[in-house]
């Protein structure tokens, strides 16, 4: 591919005591990695930081040629020529090849030719998935050994970025598999609106909600809390989605399925693991049963003031036969009820005290007779604003569900309206 010109490339003039500090060197190197694009797949992600390191470099170094290779049953096959071309080694690098041979065993960087021709420089780059090679061809005259130098923390910051890319690939993938975990819509109950976010800390988290049809006239709701965030805990989360699915459609009662799952929680290989999960089965009547393990307790606003749920039984894992009691409410017509994850209340601000329970409480109250898309909006923003720039250091999570004051049927929407749901993934 044809290079960029000499005129039209900005320069990094590498100091001489740069040569010495390989931590510079290797800070250095990542900012010229920076500007390759992180939706480039391995292959594309190494050859596009090899331009960048071509161009940066090459007229503090003298480069002239970078070659990159990748491994392959025939041997290394060259994948991109940046610059001079004349010269080039073999299109096909033979592993026996006396060329390759200490670079393939030793350290990882070497030199591999000198000559009239100029030195030729190996890195290899070791990947779980592959194995590729770049080399650096410098001009006649040019240090090799300023060059080396410079070659050990480009290796190390190239492994590192694409390291960084493939984790960040997987991880986009698990947020995709998470999110598909999420109600594609909230099913309809009689005088009800129901809405809720789901805010993960980190590309994936820990927390996770569900409302799901039982028959006509009731739905089951959750909302769940796995310890820690992160894939750990995203796939703690998981599992419990799908254990709350499975119990459902198999008719346990809510005590019975939420000691099955502490049981399987606590008998898996995370057993250092909790989940804290609020449970409940709500009719088209208002009435609510429910059992609560360990979760913080959900607020109801009612027409008197706030009620928390504060009956509730231990977190789910900790220990192999724990038992749970289930409990029952009623929601009156205007009624509605917040169920949250503690990243909510737990949110510090800079003075390092916490957004708290009073303040929520304070806010539901104030949104009696909102709609729920409108509440999660508000509990949102004003935990935003408690600790305004600061990021969410733990997943938050919040179900709202509304009765509404006279009509008995859902109110219509209009035509393509949508819930809205602050925060987790648009559906």
């Amino acid at each position: 591919m044809p290079c960029p010109t000499r005129s039209s490339l900005p320069r990094v003039r590498v100091q001489t005591h740069d040569a010495s500090d390989p931590k510079r060197l290797y800070h250095l190197i990542e900012d010229v990695f920076a500007r390759a694009d992180d939706s480039f797949n391995g292959r594309r992600l190494l050859v596009g930081c090899a331009e960048a390191f071509f161009e940066r470099f090459r007229q503090d170094l003298g480069l002239v040629a970078v070659y990159v290779y990748a491994a392959r049953r025939a041997g290394f096959h060259r994948e991109a020529a940046l610059g001079l071309e004349a010269g080039a080694p073999a299109a096909v690098l033979d592993r026996t090849d006396p060329l390759l041979r200490h670079l393939l065993s030793g350290p990882g960087v070497d030199t591999l030719a000198e000559g009239p021709a100029g030195a030729l420089l190996g890195l290899r780059l070791d990947e779980p998935r592959a194995k590729h090679l770049l080399l650096l061809r410098l001009a006649p005259g040019s240090d090799a050994t300023r060059a080396l130098v410079l070659a050990k923390p480009l290796r190390a910051a190239l492994s590192a970025r694409i390291l960084q890319n493939r984790w960040g690939q997987s991880l986009r993938e698990a947020a995709e598999i998470q999110r598909g975990l999420l109600p594609v819509g909230m099913p309809a109950l009689d005088g009800f609106t129901i809405a809720a976010l789901s805010q993960p800390a980190e590309e994936v988290g820990g927390d996770v909600y569900d409302v799901a049809r039982m028959d006509e006239h009731t739905v089951a709701i959750a909302v769940a809390d796995a310890s820690g965030h992160g894939l750990p805990a995203a796939l703690v989360a998981r599992d419990i989605t799908i254990g709350l699915r499975m119990g459902l459609r198999s008719g346990q009662h809510a005590t019975r399925l939420l000691e099955n799952l502490s049981e399987v929680i606590h008998s898996s290989s995370l057993s250092n693991s909790f989940v804290s999960v609020f449970y409940g089965e709500l009719t088209s009547d208002g009435t609510l049963l429910y059992a609560n393990a360990g979760h913080p307790p959900p607020l109801i606003a009612r027409a008197d003031g706030v009620e928390a749920l504060r009956w509730g039984d231990t977190v789910l894992g900790p220990t192999p036969r724990a038992r749970f009691r289930r409990h029952v409410t009623q929601l009156a017509p205007g009624d509605t009820l917040v169920a949250y994850t503690d990243g909510i209340t737990e949110r510090r601000n800079e003075a390092g005290a916490f957004f708290g329970a009073e303040r929520l409480a304070e806010i539901v109250a104030r949104c009696r007779g909102t709609e729920p898309a409108e509440t999660l909006a508000r509990v949102l923003a004003s935990a935003e604003a408690f600790a305004p720039g600061t990021p969410w250091e733990d997943d938050a999570s919040v179900l709202v569900i509304q009765r509404h004051l006279a009509a008995t049927t859902t109110p219509e929407r209009a035509p393509g309206e949508r819930r809205m749901r602050l925060g987790g993934p648009r559906r």
